[in-house]
């Protein structure tokens, strides 16, 4: 699959802005950006890097890879980050809608499909009615409240990004 930065610019359109001036840039993208192949991602609180390809953290962006960085970017963000949470759901949605049927449909009509109308989602009241299963506190081994399970980071971080 294809990936661009409009893709991400509909994700995360702030760094998408970013990455196409750095592709825009008439200088010395080296100097100027001072950057590796790598990806800087938030995981619980802290700032990580990850190398775009092997041994990135040693390999300068420049003016001649500048676009292999963005591609490498890009990709890194929508799809291998994503992979682990995203292969299950693809697997379902397969088992369900196999064959080429889906090729049959635009992308709109297989939205409409998933969620079943075209009217604006209502989060706020799926979030009211959602339940949640398997949520236990460590200490003690009993299942947690709603109100202890919505106060998890990884909670709010879904309902933040769901949103």
């Amino acid at each position: 699959m294809t990936y661009t930065l409009s893709d991400l610019a509909e994700f995360r359109p702030a760094l998408a802005a970013g990455l196409r001036q750095l592709l825009d840039f008439d200088g010395d993208v080296e100097s100027t950006f001072c950057r590796d192949f790598v990806a800087e991602i938030e995981r619980y609180g802290s700032i990580t890097t990850v190398p775009l390809c092997p041994n990135g953290e040693n390999k300068a962006v420049t003016n001649e890879n500048r676009h292999e960085f963005v591609e490498l970017y890009v990709r890194y963000l929508l799809d291998t980050s994503v992979v682990r949470q995203f292969e299950p759901f693809k697997r379902g949605f397969f088992t369900v809608c196999a064959g080429n049927a889906l090729s049959l449909f635009r992308p709109e009509e297989i939205e409409l499909l998933i969620r079943g109308s075209d009217e604006a989602l209502d989060v706020s009241s799926v979030r009211a009615v959602a339940v949640y299963e398997g949520w236990k506190d460590d200490n003690t081994n009993k299942a947690l409240s709603r109100d202890d399970v919505e106060e998890l980071w990884v909670i709010r971080w879904f309902w933040e990004l769901f949103e």
